[in-house]
């Protein structure tokens, strides 16, 4: 079991998702990530693959390009005050890079149940 799957704030997300929620949930990531430039493959096999990749390029970008993951968080849209406070509040690189994943992951969620929720 790795990081991502052993943290419990990861349950309540994964378990909301459908199949069919899963997959848009994963379409919406790559689609924001590829906007941004960040061409990694994300998995679409299931929601925790996807999650860990993310995990994995936020880790790498947070240490050789800070500013590209502020570029992509203001494209998902989370919220400069969110933003600022992962930094102040994160002990290392690694829980920085874990705490950001779960703000993408759950703003993603939030696009595609209010996407949904208009059709």
């Amino acid at each position: 079991m790795n990081e991502i799957e052993k943290h419990s704030a990861w349950l309540p997300i994964t378990q909301k998702l459908s199949a069919t929620n899963e997959q848009a949930v994963i379409s919406q990531i790559s689609k924001d990530f590829s906007l941004c430039g960040i061409t990694n493959a994300i998995p679409s096999s299931s929601i925790i693959a996807a999650i860990n990749t993310v995990n994995i390029i936020i880790t790498e970008l947070l240490m050789t390009d800070n500013e590209r993951v502020r570029a992509l968080l203001y494209r998902i849209d989370i919220k400069e005050e969110n933003i600022v406070d992962l930094y102040n509040e994160s002990t290392s690189t690694k829980d920085l890079a874990t705490r950001i994943t779960m703000l993408i992951v759950h703003r993603e969620l939030l696009k595609v149940s209010n996407r949904d929720s208009f059709k």
